[in-house]
């Protein structure tokens, strides 16, 4: 079960719209990390994917 939990894209509800929750804190990461994404454009494994992929990402400096 755990490896089903890791993997996003075998999620049973993964095709479905992300949460509300997904789709903030995509918006507040991007914004951070100075890149331009659509959370309304993703679905849940998507969202769950682009997450891990911004939080990865370098802060950028807002002051540079």
């Amino acid at each position: 079960m755990s490896n089903q939990l890791s993997n996003p894209s075998q999620w049973t509800t993964g095709a479905d719209a992300p949460t509300d929750k997904q789709k903030s804190f995509i918006s507040t990461l991007a914004a951070s990390k100075n890149a331009s994404v659509d959370p309304n454009a993703l679905n849940k494994s998507e969202a769950s994917a682009k997450i891990n992929e911004l939080k990865e990402q370098p802060t950028q400096n807002a002051d540079a």
